[in-house]
């Protein structure tokens, strides 16, 4: 991406082209909004588009979920205009559809990536031995999903796996080894998750995400910082903008602790014994809130209880 955008309007969307059994077709003329969702805490990457047509492209085209959507937005930096390219994306539902008078209509598209689709098709019957899970998930993904738009890019793990994929899509083996790995670099962050975003496929650790960007001190330095308001010195607003800031008109927390519930979960301290079986041994595992929180990178400073 360019570093730096200049203008609120520095965003170009240069097609939005539909593909059914009958064709191409140009979106773009009938566009009024469209919006991609990279979210770490979805496999998949969806996306949204609302359209105004007067010409019944439902029917005419028809739209009936068989269609591909291929997208191409162009930002405009300070450093040159940078060309992104969201993987393929598929029809997955027409919604929203209604008449806004007696010769125009008003409807949206959702739509998900061309590896999720490939992922509902797909089954993994396989055993592993001596691989650890970043290996295993880029195994899978290489012979299951890759169709050519972007790259896995998978965080080194500390332990070999050895296990049976049992008939499960691609995506499912993915979580269930994300919930075993552990970080090479941090064997207390057993945080993992794999996700999709418009430059590939990821399988990270949280502590991975929390610890990035560092500035030159090593320090963690915000992506994006929000403000009620802009820069005092841009009254063009655009300043703020390529500085990383945006303004925000309300902020709302969705959740905060909750100190009862934290409790039963374990979050503050628990204890596990095991007992294996082959072995004939029983083991117990303290667990410390406070002294684990220290281990992995937060984006808080402060730890959710006191050593006290």
């Amino acid at each position: 991406m360019a570093k730096k955008q200049v203008n609120v309007t520095s965003v170009k969307i240069d097609k939005i082209d539909i593909e059914s059994s009958f064709g191409k077709y140009d979106l773009v003329p009938h566009l009024e909004e469209l919006n991609i969702y990279e979210d770490i805490f979805s496999n998949y990457l969806h996306a949204h588009i609302i359209l105004q047509d007067a010409f019944n492209i439902p029917y005419k085209l028809p739209i009936i979920g068989e269609e591909t959507v291929d997208v191409s937005i162009r930002m405009e930096g300070d450093d040159g205009d940078t060309v992104i390219n969201p993987p393929m994306l598929h029809v997955h539902e027409l919604s929203d559809r209604f008449l806004k008078s007696n010769q125009s209509q008003r409807f949206s598209l959702d739509l998900i990536s061309a590896q999720y689709m490939s992922n509902v098709h797909a089954r993994v019957s396989k055993s592993y031995s001596g691989m650890t899970a970043d290996d295993i998930v880029g195994d899978i993904w290489a012979n299951y999903l890759d169709d050519g738009h972007g790259d896995i890019f998978a965080e080194p793990c500390k332990l070999e796996e050895q296990c049976i994929i049992p008939n499960w899509t691609p995506h499912e083996a993915f979580n269930w080894l994300a919930s075993r790995a552990q970080s090479e670099d941090n064997d207390h962050a057993a945080n993992f998750l794999y996700y999709e975003t418009m430059e590939g496929c990821h399988f990270k650790s949280l502590n991975k995400l929390a610890g990035q960007p560092v500035d030159e001190d090593g320090n963690v330095k915000p992506i994006l910082t929000f403000t009620k308001e802009h820069l005092a010195d841009d009254p063009s607003k655009t300043e703020s903008l390529a500085a990383g800031v945006i303004k925000v008109d309300k902020i709302t927390y969705m959740g905060q602790f909750q100190k009862v519930k934290n409790i039963n979960e374990g979050q503050y301290s628990s204890k596990l014994i095991t007992h294996d079986i082959v072995r004939k041994r029983i083991r117990q595992h303290d667990y410390d809130g406070f002294t684990e929180w220290l281990w992995v990178n937060h984006l808080g400073p402060f730890p959710p209880l006191s050593n006290s």
